[in-house]
Formats: C-alpha cells, sequence, structure tokens
C-alpha cells in the first residue's frame, strides 16, 4: 500500500489527511499513467 496525493506536493499539496488515500501499488501507479495499462496490453498484442 502507498500514499497518494491528491494534489501532489509539486502543486503545492500537503501531507494532511484530507490530502492523501492510501492505494495499492499497482492502482497508485495506474493514477500516475491512467494510458499505462492499455499501452502495456497493447504492446503484448503487437
Amino acid at each position: 500500500m502507498e500514499k497518494h496525493h491528491i494534489e501532489h506536493k509539486a502543486r503545492g499539496g500537503n501531507n494532511t489527511d484530507k490530502n492523501l488515500e492510501v492505494l495499492h501499488l499497482h492502482c497508485h501507479d495506474k493514477r500516475h499513467d491512467p494510458g499505462k495499462s492499455l499501452q502495456a496490453k497493447a504492446a503484448v498484442l503487437n
């Protein structure tokens, strides 16, 4: 499990509970790159 900043720290977000959510590692990766899983599937099919 990983902490995810709803408002990214680079964009002024903070570490308060209101700005954090806990995500599974895979879900956290998808949150940062939603197209990644589709690209990976396409690469496997080709």
